[in-house]
């Protein structure tokens, strides 16, 4: 994909910047293999710039679709779920150590 523009903002990535990214993302489909997927050339910067809104794109599908008997779905709100108990581990963990330093 060297010299190919990317999709998002229409440049051209110098090699340290250029990554593919999943169309539709994968996380809709994780069980899916890459052949299943379109894959276009894109700044990695470009790329992180939306993949907050993506994450919470499809933690909202993976909500709606849980349970339906759908394995992909499924298996997407399965990961959804250990994002959110990271995150709030990760939370949880700064919130202790910020206590932890004020003085008594």
């Amino acid at each position: 994909m060297k010299g190919m523009s990317c999709y998002l903002c229409g440049a051209i990535p110098e090699e340290e910047e250029l990554t593919v990214d999943h169309i539709p993302p994968q996380g809709l489909s994780p069980l899916s293999s890459n052949s299943d997927f379109l894959l276009l050339p894109a700044h990695k910067s470009c790329k992180n710039k939306y993949s907050g809104q993506e994450e919470k794109f499809i933690a909202y599908l993976a909500y709606v679709c849980r349970g339906t008997g759908n394995a992909s779905a499924d298996a997407a709100w399965a990961a959804a779920e250990r994002g959110f108990i990271l995150a709030c581990v990760l939370w949880c963990n700064s919130q202790a150590s910020n206590f932890a330093r004020q003085p008594s």
